[in-house]
C-alpha cells in the first residue's frame, strides 16, 4: 500500500489490522503553504488547555505534555530532525518556548521532547476505554489558517476495534469529518476528559474522513521505555 506523505515523497509500508481492513491513510502534518482551510465548527472543550502547537520549519503540528517536562508528538511532525535539535512550542496562554527532541521511537510514530518551565498542564493520567461507538474529541490547529494560534476541538466517533497500523502503532479509528491538517500529534479525549490517545493519520472516504488515533497506553509505555527507565 502506498502512503502519501506531505513532505513531498512517497514510501511503501506494510499494513496489519485487527478487525476492519485499513485503506489509504495520509499523514496529518502539513507544509502550511500547501493546505487550504474551510469554515468549520469550533466546539468548546476543556481539552484545549492541554494542546500545544509545534513548529518545525514549514511543518505545523500538535503536541501535549504527558509527564513533567516531557511533551509528545508524532515522529513525522519532527521529520528531518534528530535528538538534540530544538523546535518551537507554542501554548494557548503561555506563549512560545524552546523544546528539545530527546527521543524518536522506531516502534511507533512518536517523538518525545523536553521543555523547561510551566509550559502546559499534564494531560489526565486516566486512560479512556477505546470502544466502538464511543464519542471522542481531538484538539488541534488548522495549518495555513488565518489565525494559526486558534485551537479547535473536533468531535468524532470510534468506528473500529483495536487496530495495528505500521509504522504508526496500535490504536483505534474514528470518524471525524471535520478534522484538518495540523492535528497530527494532538491529544484525543473522551466525553469525561480521559485520554484516548494521539492523532496520527487520516484517510478520506466518500462523504467522510477517518482518523487513526494512537493508543495512549502504548504512548505512555513507549515514553517510559525511551526516556523514563
Amino acid at each position: 500500500m502506498e502512503w502519501v506523505m506531505p513532505l513531498g515523497y512517497f514510501v511503501r509500508i506494510g499494513v496489519r489490522t485487527v478487525g476492519k481492513a485499513v485503506r489509504k491513510l495520509v499523514l496529518l502534518s502539513c507544509i502550511s503553504a500547501a493546505c487550504a482551510v474551510s469554515a468549520w465548527a469550533v466546539e468548546p472543550h476543556r481539552g484545549v488547555q492541554y494542546h500545544a502547537t509545534l513548529i518545525n520549519g514549514q511543518i505545523i503540528g500538535s503536541a501535549f505534555m504527558i509527564s513533567d517536562g516531557l511533551v509528545v508528538t508524532n515522529a513525522h511532525v519532527v521529520s528531518g530532525r534528530k535528538p538534540g535539535d530544538r523546535l518551537t512550542l507554542s501554548s494557548e496562554r503561555r506563549g512560545r518556548h524552546s523544546a528539545q527532541i530527546v527521543a524518536i521511537s522506531k516502534r511507533m510514530d512518536l517523538a518525545v521532547l523536553r521543555v523547561s518551565g510551566n509550559v502546559l498542564p499534564i494531560v489526565p493520567n486516566v486512560n479512556a476505554r477505546q470502544t466502538r461507538g464511543a464519542s471522542v474529541y481531538a484538539v488541534g490547529v488548522a495549518a495555513n489558517s488565518p489565525n494559526p494560534r486558534q485551537r479547535y476541538v473536533i468531535a468524532g466517533e470510534v468506528s473500529s476495534g483495536q487496530t495495528a497500523i505500521e509504522p504508526f502503532g496500535n490504536g483505534v479509528i474514528a470518524r471525524m469529518p471535520q478534522i484538518k491538517r495540523g492535528f497530527s500529534g494532538g491529544p484525543v479525549f473522551d466525553q469525561q476528559g480521559a485520554m484516548v490517545g494521539m492523532v496520527a493519520a487520516l484517510r478520506s472516504k466518500p462523504k467522510q474522513r477517518e482518523v487513526f488515533i494512537l493508543s495512549i497506553g502504548d504512548i505512555r509505555a513507549e515514553v517510559g521505555r525511551l526516556v523514563l527507565n
